[in-house]
């Protein structure tokens, strides 16, 4: 297993320890260095790195921010498949604006708990409900099977309020039980049209 360490080197410019100069001669940049250490070549491995090393995880935030990128981007076709064209007319400005980046904002965050190879085995379901179904799209561990995220949408009707669409999503920590709000678009007084995936 190899593991990076960071090394911090200043640049040539330093101040004597005893200066009475106020000028702007210190420090210009401080530069980040990553040495890569394998473990079977470096004989002080196990007592830099104390415990196993399988207890060390990478997560790499910014790879979790351009995964929830990416599958935000299917979770948007699939949804437009889903709603078919009457729906996708009236609703899409308030959805691409608010739901999905709420939803990408949200992945990014339950992706980012994950290891860079976790990461690396989520993938998008490509079947969102039809009918009156919720399901728009899963993001599921192709390793384990178990959803990350669920990504829905609910037909509500509050009394003499109209129609609207409650899109929100499930996770995985509260057995998918809770709902998790990203936004409501209102709809109309009219019933609107069964979803068309």
């Amino acid at each position: 297993m190899t593991f990076g360490l960071s090394d911090y080197e200043q640049t040539s410019h330093t101040l004597p320890l005893f200066s009475s100069d106020k000028s702007d001669t210190g420090p210009q940049a401080v530069k980040s260095f990553v040495y890569k250490i394998n473990e079977h070549d470096y004989s002080l491995f196990h007592s830099v790195f104390p415990t196993d090393v399988h207890d060390y995880i990478h997560r790499d935030e910014e790879h979790a921010k351009q995964l929830a990128k990416q599958f935000t981007d299917q979770a948007k076709q699939q949804s437009y498949l889903k709603f078919g064209s009457t729906i996708e007319d009236r609703i899409s400005p308030m959805f691409e604006g608010t739901v999905l980046r709420s939803f990408e904002e949200a992945l990014s965050q339950r992706m980012a708990t994950l290891s860079v190879e976790e990461q690396e085995q989520l993938q998008v379901t490509n079947h969102p409900a039809s009918g009156r179904g919720e399901k728009i799209v899963h993001v599921f561990s192709l390793k384990t099977g178990e959803d990350l995220i669920r990504f829905h949408v609910r037909r509500d009707q509050p009394p003499k309020q109209g129609h609207w669409f409650n899109f929100h999503y499930h996770v995985a920590s509260d057995n998918y039980e809770h709902h998790y709000p990203l936004a409501s678009i209102y709809w109309g007084k009219d019933v609107p049209p069964l979803w068309k995936a």
